[in-house]
């Protein structure tokens, strides 16, 4: 072989070869999610399946495991590092959430109850909370892409209210979803990143009855691998917090 070829060969094969090394695997798995309203730091664990099983807090004793059992998804909340109370029980129906009924607390009586159902999709198509004195029946839509609206009806002891809410994104990939926290349970997530939330709300109680309508903005920086590393979101009021993002 010519000795020219044969460097050259080499050089080349060494080039690959560092490329190779250099190559990481990406994770979107979310590690940390850091918000300044809350000025708390969640931190997600998953399984081999990458499916969430522990969630801790940097301001707080309390904790959340997740143990997979057939077609049920039991969530506890643990109060400190030796007492738990089973707070929630998923039940499936292939695959998908169809019911829940849980406790307002791990340490009250109050008892909860949610019902979801979805679309073809997998996209959250009703959802329905009800406590003592307290009810939201919630309905959404997609574009089989992302959600573009939601409608809500509520009541409580202080009055009836109705609300529309109109969502929408950038073209970035969301990085930031339900299944990116081990979450799947909650229903497939939009495919882009929020950019705003319009909410008009209906306060029905009132004589006559009142409108209010805010938006919320959101704008992102990203990481070298297109993942989301910040969220910020401003209200009308000007008011802002920031979340911000670490992967495996």
């Amino acid at each position: 072989m010519n000795k020219q070829i044969f460097i050259a060969l080499c050089i080349s094969l060494l080039l690959f070869s560092c490329k190779k090394e250099k190559d990481a695997v990406i994770s979107y798995l979310v590690k940390t999610k850091t918000s300044t309203q809350t000025n708390n730091t969640e931190t997600y664990f998953y399984d081999s399946e990458n499916r969430v099983i522990k969630i801790t807090n940097s301001n707080f004793a309390t904790f959340t495991t997740f143990e997979y059992i057939n077609d049920s998804v039991f969530q506890y909340q643990h109060k400190d590092a030796v007492s738990s109370n089973l707070q929630t029980k998923y039940q499936f129906n292939s695959n998908k959430l169809q019911t829940e009924k849980l406790q307002l607390s791990p340490w009250t009586l109050t008892n909860e109850e949610e019902r979801f159902s979805y679309d073809a999709n997998n996209f959250l198509k009703t959802y329905h909370y009800n406590v003592v004195d307290y009810g939201t029946n919630d309905t959404l839509w997609n574009n089989g892409t992302n959600f573009t609206q939601k409608n809500t009806t509520s009541f409580s002891l202080i009055g009836d209210y109705s609300s529309s809410t109109a969502y929408t994104y950038y073209t970035n990939e969301n990085t930031i979803g339900n299944e990116n926290f081990g979450k799947p349970f909650l229903g497939k997530s939009s495919t882009n990143i929020l950019k705003s939330e319009t909410q008009t709300t209906r306060n029905l109680y009132l004589n006559p009855v009142t409108t209010i309508t805010s938006t919320v903005t959101y704008t992102y920086e990203f990481d070298n691998f297109g993942r989301v590393a910040t969220q910020y979101a401003t209200t009308d009021a000007s008011t802002s917090f920031k979340n911000s993002f670490t992967y495996y």
